[in-house]
């Protein structure tokens, strides 16, 4: 398995004002998609078990807390199914896609609505995730979310997955944006490991603990987080105990 990325973390474009507070101002977001648009975790677990129940291999809560979850596919056949070969293991991985690719997915609490604020508000958002090309439009389509993101990062579009930079370092290069100014929101110990080590502002969704692995932040979901215009051009965001000021690029597309 890919051991946890060691370099250095950039620090924040803006450092916290004060003990209790920070802020910090960014001019782009970039979603995770699993666990933080929607909530995958039951079908990612069941694609694996029958995957595995069928080739006899038993899996356990650890296992997918350790293997699965936050990890790549890749990672996840090479742990799981160690003495079979490269090709037996790609045809498994195939199996599981095929199951994720087909499933219904439920929205994050609150995701759907907060997205469509920012993209109305003229935000330049950005997908960054270990999924690919037919399940994300799958998910997205469902939710009526498929134009919302100006990028699209995918594990087919990156050599080194979560927790390396990598996804998050060329989200912003296709944004056009520093990393240090972008605002990331993820799920995963491996998601904001990644998006710290490349130097973004991150907000942990669901756990609390993923301000101990870099997260400036925490919420349990999205319900009360509200994007508020500006008269100064920016969207202020409100919901979280950080103060995140995020700039509008271009003009506006509301009236």
């Amino acid at each position: 398995m890919t051991e946890p990325v060691t370099e250095p973390v950039t620090q924040p474009a803006t450092e916290p004002v004060t003990e209790s507070s920070a802020r910090y101002a960014v001019d782009g977001v970039v979603f995770d998609m699993d666990g933080v648009i929607i909530d995958s975790r039951p079908v990612i677990e069941n694609a694996w078990r029958e995957v595995a129940r069928r080739h006899e291999v038993a899996l356990d809560p650890a296992t997918f807390e350790h293997y699965v979850h936050g990890r790549t596919g890749a990672e996840t056949v090479r742990a799981l199914f160690p003495d079979h070969s490269h090709d037996q293991r790609m045809a498994l991985w195939k199996e599981v896609d095929q199951i994720e690719e087909e499933a219904a997915y439920e929205a994050i609490d609150g995701v759907c609505a907060f997205v469509r604020a920012l993209d109305g508000l003229g935000v330049r958002l950005a997908l960054a995730t270990s999924s690919w090309p037919r399940k994300i439009d799958n998910a997205l389509g469902g939710l009526g979310l498929a134009d919302a993101f100006a990028v699209r990062i995918t594990r087919d579009d990156v050599s080194r997955g979560k927790p390396h930079p990598e996804p998050y370092l060329a989200a912003a290069d296709a944004l056009g944006i520093p990393a240090p100014r972008l605002l990331v929101f993820e799920d995963s110990t491996s998601g904001v490991r990644s998006a710290t080590a490349a130097g973004a502002i991150t907000v942990g969704i669901g756990a609390a603990n993923l301000t101990e692995v870099g997260a400036a932040t925490t919420v349990a979901d999205f319900t009360p987080l509200k994007a508020v215009h500006e008269p100064t051009g920016t969207v202020r965001l409100e919901g979280t105990s950080a103060e995140i000021g995020i700039a509008l690029l271009g003009e506006r597309t509301d009236a």
